[in-house]
């Protein structure tokens, strides 16, 4: 405990139970003068931030919600956001061999998203889902590789422990994934890899299930081994993996779709019809791939020229939600 609380003259700081509280468990108090804030200034900057980064964000239906939300804030404040007294630099970690930590959004109240657009998770849970969005695995500044097989172990571990959630929230423990971009092929990657063991070995609830129920993919890249001669990220793929002719194994691990070699759950597949080419090409070798296995998919085009953007389709949005509640419910 500490030896005294400073804080200005609000009603949730003078009221009597507070100070009962605090006079029971050995808490002194001091206050600061009536409109003063700046003789309290660290506490009012960090107030301000947790208004403005949490509350502000986020609504609690739950106490519990309210715990997994404010523990997630403080974590990514004390180890990964920026801060201008460090130069805009998160602090340093103590043990950066550590598995970094995701965040849920459980209040969004199952599809886990890898997709920080709000239309998803906030479509979800108008939908009557429950809705938990994971952070990509990669932390900034991100160039294009998912590092395997530590992003593997990432994303299981976020299915696992929002699978441990089940009882207390509750669900119904089926989980679905939706990615986009970048987080298309994390979601392909857990409707791939399944139970395999090399990927369920980090990170906790060990004993919780990895396996997804439903999985929704975008636009993203989910091979290395079938890229188009002029895509512009082959000499950065190279520098990074080695020459792919003779260093086959590290360009196949780090694609989802290499990992399928039987067929899998069902899958729904969209994009925009203009996408770039490489994207375009990689859903086509995505379709082909399944159609050769036998693995069944329904794929919805998104004929509106909106890019390498979430669909906003109502006809799409409606196939997908009848595709997960066909998948979870």
């Amino acid at each position: 405990m500490p030896k005294y609380i400073r804080s200005d003259n609000g009603s949730e700081f003078t009221a009597k139970a507070v100070r009962e509280w605090l006079a029971r468990v050995g808490v002194q108090t001091l206050f600061i003068e009536p409109g003063s804030p700046w003789e309290n200034g660290y506490v009012e900057s960090f107030n301000g931030k947790l208004r403005d980064e949490l509350l502000a964000r986020e609504q609690f239906d739950t106490l519990l919600e309210a715990k997994v939300l404010i523990e997630r804030w403080r974590r990514h404040y004390n180890t990964a956001r920026p801060h201008s007294s460090l130069g805009y630099r998160p602090p340093p970690r103590r043990r950066p061999s550590q598995l970094a930590s995701f965040r849920l959004r459980l209040h969004e109240a199952s599809w886990l998203g890898y997709n920080t657009d709000a239309g998803s998770t906030t479509g979800g849970r108008s939908a009557g889902f429950a809705v938990a969005m994971a952070d990509h695995p990669v932390a900034a500044p991100y160039k294009g590789i998912d590092p395997m097989p530590d992003s593997a172990w990432k994303i299981k571990a976020a299915a696992r422990t929002l699978r441990a959630q089940q009882s207390d929230l509750p669900l119904n423990g089926k989980i679905g994934v939706v990615g986009f971009s970048r987080g298309s092929g994390m979601a392909l990657m857990l409707a791939t890899t399944g139970s395999m063991a090399e990927f369920d070995c980090q990170g906790e609830p060990r004993a919780e299930d990895s396996r997804v129920q439903a999985a929704v993919m975008m636009s993203g890249r989910f091979t290395y081994l079938d890229l188009l001669d002029d895509d512009r990220m082959l000499p950065r793929y190279a520098k990074a993996w080695g020459d792919r002719e003779t260093h086959r194994d590290a360009w196949r691990a780090h694609g989802a779709l290499d990992y399928l070699t039987k067929p899998t759950i069902p899958l729904l597949l969209t994009i925009n019809t203009a996408e770039g080419p490489d994207a375009l090409h990689q859903m086509e070798v995505l379709r082909a791939r399944l159609t050769g296995l036998g693995s069944p998919s329904t794929y919805v085009p998104d004929a509106n020229p909106r890019g390498h953007k979430v669909t906003l389709d109502p006809e799409i949005l409606g196939a997908m939600t009848a595709y997960l509640r066909a998948r979870l419910e």
